[in-house]
């Protein structure tokens, strides 16, 4: 079952090189983890400023997500997660 929902998740590594694969987990799992932490945020009634802190890792790593999962352009991604 991990298998199966890893393969739909990511491509292999052999598809796309282990660099931009580990872009593509490593800017999925911020982006679980941002929406998690959000999510966790607001049953908590933490106050607006920590909720909008853990959102913006959603709002920066998932469409980078999206846009190496599906388009596979990893040249800007690279960047942006070095810099995030």
């Amino acid at each position: 079952m991990a298998k199966k929902l890893a393969n739909y998740l990511f491509r292999t590594p052999e598809e796309i090189g282990l660099d931009n694969f580990m872009v593509l987990v490593v800017s999925a799992i911020i982006a679980i983890v941002g929406f998690l932490g959000t999510v966790i945020n607001i049953f908590l009634d933490l106050g607006l400023m920590v909720t909008l802190t853990t959102l913006v890792p959603i709002v920066v790593m998932a469409p980078f997500y999206l846009l190496n999962r599906f388009v596979w352009n990893f040249t800007y991604s690279k960047y942006i997660l070095l810099i995030f």
